[in-house]
């Protein structure tokens, strides 16, 4: 494989691509390790221009990358915790979860799906955090187990495909603000210019194919490259430089 793929574990699928669950219903993991995506993107480039008038000039850096793929663990992190708003659906009925009861109140049991309007025997707690994964049976039938909530998004974590994510970006990444001062202010220090600026590098993210994170972070001067896990916001800076050409 060229330099930049990434491996890891991926999604048991049949013949015609449906990931394949078990039988309680939760995705199960290929025995075989498998190629996920590349690291390296598609291309890079940017823009930057200057607007001058007088004394004043503007200048604006936007740059880009397209294609390339990264792991993201922040997200592999948030799904097992559930601290992502990405989580909330299915987490109750009003976020679009199923009602079910476990017979006998034994979760060894299994679930079983409450009908709209129908009630759980007498006794029988019934749930409203239930989530059905779309795939299929080991036999080929479409899945109808019943996952809770919490069950289902813990599943996405030891399963790496389900964490891989574009790692396309365009980005603000500098604007810069400057004033020449006037040629008659400066004559009587000797002086061939002064310039005052005001910059402001990594303002912000104007595109991105990937939530909660900048997918940039994914990338360092190292070799293990396109990872990212738990990384900090990147960092936006504000200063001000004073050119003087003597």
């Amino acid at each position: 494989q060229p330099y930049g793929t990434l491996f890891g574990n991926a999604f048991l699928r049949d013949g015609n691509g449906n990931i394949v669950v078990n039988a309680t219903g939760a995705p199960q993991t290929d025995p075989t390790k498998r190629v996920l995506g590349k690291y390296t993107p598609d291309w890079i480039g940017g823009i930057s221009n200057t607007f001058s008038y007088k004394g004043v000039s503007l200048g604006v850096l936007i740059d880009a990358s397209f294609g390339g793929s990264i792991y993201n663990g922040t997200y592999a992190t948030g799904t097992y915790t559930g601290v992502l708003a990405s989580t909330l659906p299915g987490r109750a009925a009003e976020f679009g979860g199923i009602s079910y009861y476990y017979p006998g109140n034994v979760k060894a049991n299994g679930t079983v799906r409450l009908a709209d309007g129908a009630s759980a025997p007498a006794g029988i707690t019934v749930y409203d955090d239930g989530i059905i994964f779309d795939g299929v049976t080991t036999d080929g039938k479409r899945n109808e187990k019943i996952l809770p909530a919490q069950t289902y998004y813990k599943s996405f974590r030891t399963i790496d495909e389900a964490n891989i994510f574009d790692a396309s970006y365009v980005k603000l990444r500098e604007i810069k603000l400057s004033y020449n001062l006037p040629a008659k202010w400066i004559r009587p220090l000797s002086l061939q210019g002064v310039s005052v600026s005001l910059v402001g590098r990594n303002l912000a993210i104007l595109h991105r194919n990937v939530d909660d994170i900048d997918p940039e972070v994914a990338f360092n001067t190292g070799n293990g490259q396109g990872l990212e896990s738990l990384s900090n916001p990147t960092t936006r800076t504000y200063g001000i430089n004073l050119n003087i050409r003597f």
